[in-house]
C-alpha cells in the first residue's frame, strides 16, 4: 500500500506529497540504494524533504529518513528498492551505475514495462567517480551541514545507517565509499537532496533497452 499520495498546490501548480499516517508534506522523495559488500549488508533508503521554503536564505528544509531496508541477497534488495521507490513516489533511486550488479535493476525495469507501471529511475551519486575512492570527505562535510548546529535532518529511531556513518573515523575516509553500504547509502541520498535542486529530475542511468531506444 502506498504511503504517501501525490497531490498538487492549487495556488502553485507544483506537485507534493502527503504521508497518509502522518499527515506531513513533502516537496521531494528520494531513494538510495547500495550494493552488500563482504559482510556488510546492503542497503535502500528512502528520505524525504520536508514542504515548505526556508525563511532564511541557504537555510535547509528538513529531511526525514522515511524508510530503510538492509540485506545481504542482490535480489531481495532489488524487489524492496521497487517496492519503496513505488510506495513512496521517489524521483528516483541513487546507486553507481559502474557496478554490474546494476543490471538486476535494469531487468527489474524491463518488468515494470511489461506491466506497465513506472519505471525506476536510476542515477549515479552527485560528483561520483567511478570508484567511490577519496570521495567520503565531501559527503561527509554535506552531512555535517545539516547536524552540526541547526538539525535539518533528522533519521527516526533504530537507523543502521546513521549509526554506520557515526562510526566512521578518520582511518576509513580513503577507502571506497561503496565498503559501508549503509553510510553509503545515506549520505547518496542527502548529496541529492542538497546538489541537485532541480525537482523531480535525475541524471539518469541509461540501461540496455533505453540505449537501444527500446523504451
Amino acid at each position: 500500500m502506498p504511503y504517501i499520495r501525490t497531490l498538487r498546490d492549487a495556488m502553485t501548480q507544483e506537485t507534493f506529497f502527503l504521508e497518509n499516517r502522518t499527515g506531513r508534506q513533502f516537496s521531494r522523495i528520494v531513494a538510495a540504494l547500495a550494493w552488500p559488500h563482504g559482510i556488510a549488508q546492503g542497503c535502500v533508503i528512502v528520505l524525504g524533504e520536508i514542504r515548505g521554503r526556508p525563511a532564511v536564505l541557504n537555510v535547509h528544509n528538513h529531511v526525514h529518513v522515511l524508510n530503510e531496508y538492509r540485506s545481504g541477497d542482490v535480489a531481495d534488495l532489488v524487489d524492496m528498492a521497487v517496492r519503496l521507490y513505488e510506495d513512496w513516489s521517489a524521483s528516483c533511486v541513487i546507486t553507481p551505475g559502474d557496478d554490474r550488479r546494476v543490471v538486476f535493476l535494469d531487468a527489474a525495469n524491463d518488468d515494470l514495462r511489461r506491466e506497465r507501471r513506472r519505471r525506476i529511475r536510476i542515477t549515479d551519486p552527485q560528483v561520483w567517480n567511478g570508484s567511490g575512492e577519496r570521495v567520503l570527505p565531501f559527503y561527509l562535510g554535506i552531512l555535517q551541514q545539516r547536524i552540526v548546529g541547526e538539525k535539518t535532518l533528522f533519521f527516526g529511531t533504530d537507523c543502521t545507517a546513521a549509526s554506520e556513518t557515526q562510526r566512521l573515523g578518520s582511518e576509513d575516509v580513503d577507502r571506497r565509499m561503496t565498503d559501508y553500504p549503509g553510510a553509503a547509502a545515506l549520505l547518496w541520498a542527502v548529496a541529492e537532496m542538497d546538489l541537485n535542486r532541480r525537482r523531480g529530475e535525475a541524471r539518469e542511468h541509461l540501461g540496455p533497452a533505453d540505449r537501444l531506444g527500446g523504451y
